[in-house]
């Protein structure tokens, strides 16, 4: 973080990708154990 209050375009690109693949692990995860979230949802 060079400066604060300044969004660099490519550091948030970079950001909204990690953020992607986060949540295409974390679909993949719940398509992977079905069963666990239905045992949460219980």
């Amino acid at each position: 973080m060079r400066g604060t209050g300044y969004t660099d375009p490519q550091s948030w690109r970079s950001s909204r990708v990690l953020l992607t693949s986060f949540i295409n692990k974390v679909i993949q995860a719940d398509i992977d154990i079905p069963a666990v979230d239905t045992a949460a949802a219980q």
